[in-house]
Order: structure tokens, then sequence, then C-alpha cells
């Protein structure tokens, strides 16, 4: 689970949506798949597959990517999560190490002698 606040006595046991109750902890439901639609839930809910959680704000669930593995919402290997998040696209041909499941745009892993611009550019060069 991610990002904590802690709430006052009065609202420890009604934490807003997309949270979760710990006591006097509000905690958010951010963990893979987990989301929580109602406030002051005492646990996150999972997706079911096929779906995943709303990322904005964990209190609700949308469609998984084009292209993803359903059960989980990850991008299969050689392929990366497109910037808008509607689909896997293919790795760029060289520089790439494709092995990993649920790569990302910004977390693409370029290999040693190859560089990028930023962690928006698909563009792969040699060094």
């Amino acid at each position: 689970m991610g990002e904590e606040y802690y709430s006052t006595l009065s609202e420890c046991r009604t934490c807003e949506s997309g949270y979760i109750s710990l006591g006097d902890i509000c905690e958010k439901c951010d963990d893979g798949r987990e989301f929580a639609a109602d406030p002051g839930a005492a646990v996150c809910s999972l997706s079911p597959p096929g779906d995943m959680p709303n990322k904005t704000n964990y209190t609700d669930t949308v469609k998984c990517p084009t292209g993803t593995d359903l059960d989980g919402c990850l991008c299969p290997v050689n392929t990366f999560l497109s910037e808008d998040g509607k689909e896997c696209a293919k790795n760029p041909n060289k520089g790439v190490n494709g092995s990993e499941v649920g790569m990302t745009l910004e977390k693409l892993r370029v290999l040693p002698g190859f560089w990028r611009s930023g962690d928006s550019s698909k563009d792969v060069q040699a060094c």
C-alpha cells in the first residue's frame, strides 16, 4: 500500500473513498489491483479480471488496456503500456530490455550502450 495520511479521532473510521481505515490512519488502496469505492471501507477491494483500479482516485475500476494480460492488466514481455494508457505497444527493436512483464513507457529499461531523452520518449538511440 502506498500514501498514508493521519485522520483526526472523529474521522478515524470514515476515511474518504480510495482509502481504508486502520484505526487512526487512513491508507490509500493502490497496491496492484486494489480500490475502495465506499468512504469508511475497512478493507480494499480487488478489481475483477479484465478490470483494473482507476489510477486517478482508486475509487472504482476501468477496463484493462488493449493487449494486456486480462487477469492482472499487465503488458506482456517485449511490450510496454503506452503513454495514453490504452494499449500495450511493442518495445523498440534495439536497446531495450523487454524481458519484464508490466513495463510502462516511463519505466522502459534501456540497455547499457543506449539512451533516450527522457521518461516519455520511446526513441532509443545507441551511444
